[in-house]
């Protein structure tokens, strides 16, 4: 009997909605972006200087440039999501790269110079698809 009431209960209260909204995926994208210029700052400044930041830059970063960008054309809350997962995505495989250096170094660090290229595939294909889903959720 007791249970019987407990789950008319159940029916009676609306359930849980906990949706993100797209600014608050756009705020999420933002501090990850800049959490990795910080982090980028961080370890190529300990580790070669200032021309180390300057001269990695374009090819460690620029899928965080091209994620920056996207994430003002990006309005809906798929796009923005898209965005989020490409831009933690690439923070992982940044990781694991640095992880992999940091445990057998390489004399000319040149695995860095190849981080952005060896991830631009599968960025671009979750790039392409925030884009197209987030075009696509605007018309309907």
């Amino acid at each position: 009997m007791l249970i019987r009431y407990a789950q008319t209960l159940d029916y009676l209260t609306p359930p849980a909605q906990h949706r993100w909204s797209a600014k608050s995926l756009k705020a999420a994208n933002v501090v990850v972006l800049l959490g990795a210029m910080l982090c980028y700052v961080i370890i190529f400044g300990e580790r070669g200087g200032r021309d180390a930041i300057v001269d990695g830059f374009p090819f460690v970063m620029f899928p965080y440039v091209i994620n920056a960008a996207l994430l003002f054309r990006c309005s809906t809350i798929v796009g923005q999501s898209l965005l989020l997962v490409a831009s933690l995505a690439y923070a992982a495989w940044i990781a694991f790269i640095f992880i992999d250096q940091y445990l057998s170094p390489d004399p000319e660090a040149l695995a860095f110079f190849w981080v952005g290229i060896l991830a631009a595939p599968f960025l671009c294909i979750l790039w392409r698809a925030a884009e197209y889903l987030d075009r696509r959720r605007r018309v309907a």
